[in-house]
């Protein structure tokens, strides 16, 4: 029987480790920098947008590092369950490929193209010298954290934008990032040639590890798995137009679990041979792909959630702290009346709430019902009251998401760098 408690005891007691001892620190404390990097443009993007951040960056970067540590006990516990070793796994190629990746795109700080591209790189030309199941069961178990983070935090501190659709129309969404340090625990490989185990070793069953290590150990009487903390990084990035971002990242985090658990099968299948390894490399980068192209084509095609109104001001989001949140409207509000005037348009309720010399009483419909509001503030813009309206479809400040994924994206760079002659 798997020894559960005395596992997950141990894994708590290793994870500190990672985030106070010098020796392993630095290469975490890096990942939360760069992750703080990305909430920070982030913020810049909404301050470009609105006149203010919506989300504060340290506090999304303390959120992150506090998720992405939950996150790593649990990834922790499967990595352990399997049994994957740091010998032959190529860590620190994964990080710096992944890091190399997102400099293309935030999104591909993901391991599921840096693991398909080494292990591809690996069976092809020999280098990196990887262990090729060991390193696809890491970026599953990877993703099915990354699913859970997603499930739970995916739709926090969502950007609302206008997006220009497939169909050419200025429409209301949200862009969704996310990004998690992630310490997990691998383990190394001890021979012990005079059999004995150290005190407080833990006796695992027989079948165990499901991922065999590639390294041999001859002169061993004994085997000793000793855990050993590493640094990971997840992002997440995607878009919300046909639905709410809460619905949006159920939806996502249901999709990326179940390819991480057809992933995990297909990694813990694949030391049959290489054929079976090759096919596992491919489907790590190609099947994560598929998951978000097919998950934004819908988004951008279908029909969206926010929607002009016939009549009023449909609201899509509000700057925290400024007059509208005050007076207690709501996303999806629509704002019908002003002072008992009927509101025409966006410029209609910018004229009015600009006449009413600083109050304002609203008239709020939300979910098809009146409602009464007072609204105290002064502006000349609707930003300035703190509303983020849903736009009109012939709206001209947008912004367009191109759906091209990383081998199209690579394929037309090189294309592009042949016509113009190098």
């Amino acid at each position: 029987m798997f020894p559960v408690a005395e596992i997950g005891i141990a894994i708590l007691r290793m994870i500190p480790m990672l985030l106070v001892d010098p020796r392993m620190a630095i290469v975490f404390w890096l990942v939360v920098i760069l992750v703080g990097i990305q909430y920070r443009r982030l913020a810049l993007l909404e301050q470009s947008l609105y006149g203010v951040a919506k989300n504060s960056p340290v506090a999304q970067t303390v959120g992150a590092v506090v998720q992405g540590i939950a996150g790593g006990v649990f990834g922790s516990f499967l990595l352990v369950l399997l049994g994957v070793t740091v010998a032959g796994l190529g860590a620190g190629y994964l990080l710096l490929v992944a890091l190399l990746l997102m400099t293309i795109h935030p999104r591909f700080m993901c391991f599921s193209y840096a693991g398909g591209l080494i292990s591809i790189s690996s069976l092809l030309f020999g280098f990196p010298d990887v262990n090729v199941p060991a390193v696809i069961a890491l970026v599953a178990v990877l993703h099915v954290v990354e699913s859970f983070l997603i499930l739970f935090t995916g739709h926090l501190g969502a950007t609302p934008m206008n997006i220009k659709n497939n169909a050419g129309k200025t429409v209301g969404g949200f862009a969704l990032q996310r990004f998690w340090p992630v310490p997990v625990i691998l383990l190394v490989l001890v021979g012990l040639p005079n059999g004995e185990l150290p005190p407080g070793s833990i006796n695992m069953p027989d079948w165990w590890p499901l991922i065999k290590p590639e390294e041999a150990l001859p002169e061993a009487e004994n085997i000793l798995y000793v855990m050993f903390p590493v640094a990971a990084a997840l992002g997440y990035s995607d878009v919300a137009v046909t639905c709410r971002p809460r619905e949006k990242t159920l939806r996502s985090s249901l999709w990326l679990a179940a390819y991480s658990v057809s992933l995990l099968v297909v990694g813990v299948l694949s030391s049959a041979g290489w054929i079976y390894q090759f096919l596992a490399a491919v489907y790590a980068a190609l099947g994560h792909e598929a998951v978000v192209l097919l998950g934004r084509r819908g988004q951008m095609d279908g029909r969206p959630y926010f929607t002009a109104p016939q009549q009023g001001v449909r609201v899509m989001d509000l700057v925290p702290g400024a007059p509208a949140e005050r007076a207690g409207l709501g996303k999806g509000d629509v704002v019908v009346e002003v002072n008992g005037e009927e509101v025409g348009g966006p410029a209609h309720l910018t004229q009015l709430l600009a006449e009413a010399g600083g109050t304002a009483w609203l008239t709020v419909r939300r979910n098809g019902k009146p409602q009464a509001h007072r609204l105290v503030g002064k502006g000349r813009t609707l930003l300035d009251f703190g509303f983020i309206p849903v736009p009109s479809e012939d709206a001209q400040n947008y912004v367009e998401f191109r759906h091209q994924g990383f081998f199209q994206r690579l394929l037309g760079r090189l294309t592009n760098r042949g016509r113009n002659g190098g």
